[in-house]
């Protein structure tokens, strides 16, 4: 895979071209500091890492780039949005977005689902939209991958065990593991998943088939 990377702050692309380097899948990063360079390219990329709010690109180069690369799969990845721009950025061609402060497997994902040409979004960004009750089915032209969050073995494991009523404490005994260990899963399995608390990733759960919906108690906390 070819990814390019449309940024222009040193530390996020110094960070963003050694994980593209540790993924097996990419075989060449380049990176662009400005939209002219990325445009001038003589080489289409796979996926393109666009943080569209960075000096010297906008929100209207998606278009721009798009329109240059058509076959490229644009992956946003850029600090908070409002949901306007968000579904603005999507009209235009965004395939994936993720934020920056999001972990490094989740945006190892939004890269991999890009190339596969599944739409993929952060949980925080998912629970953002819900929030303020904007639906992403108002993007008609596309199609959008019904299960874009993914959730890691131990993660979906710990799910499991929190959905039955165990507590951090059990869990950890169960799993070998720490408390703050737990807690730190505990935290990304509800960012991923959108939820704000036990109930919400119960019915998570339930949904995903990963137990049975006669298995879970609100009992415990």
């Amino acid at each position: 895979m070819f990814l390019a990377i449309g940024d222009n702050n040193e530390l996020n692309v110094l960070g963003l071209r050694a994980l593209a380097l540790s993924m097996p899948e990419v075989e060449k990063v380049e990176v662009f500091q400005r939209s002219s360079e990325l445009l001038a390219s003589k080489t289409t990329p796979d996926v393109i890492l666009l943080d569209f709010s960075a000096d010297n690109f906008g929100l209207e180069s998606i278009q721009r780039i798009k329109e240059r690369f058509p076959q490229s799969q644009i992956v946003a990845i850029t600090p908070i949005q409002s949901s306007n721009t968000i579904l603005s950025a999507l009209k235009m061609g965004i395939t994936a977005y993720v934020k920056k402060d999001c972990s490094i497997q989740e945006i190892k994902d939004s890269i991999l689902q890009a190339s596969k040409r599944k739409v993929f979004f952060c949980g925080e960004i998912l629970r953002m939209m819900d929030l303020q009750n904007v639906s992403l089915t108002e993007l008609d032209d596309i199609e959008f991958d019904c299960s874009p969050i993914l959730l890691t073995d131990r993660e979906s494991e710990i799910l499991r065990f929190i959905a039955v009523g165990h507590t951090n404490t059990e869990i950890a005994d169960m799993l070998f593991l720490s408390g703050h260990t737990v807690n730190t899963h505990r935290k990304n399995i509800l960012n991923k998943i959108g939820a704000n608390n036990t109930a919400g990733a119960v019915l998570y759960a339930v949904k995903e088939g990963l137990i049975e919906p006669e298995k879970f108690s609100f009992v415990r906390n």
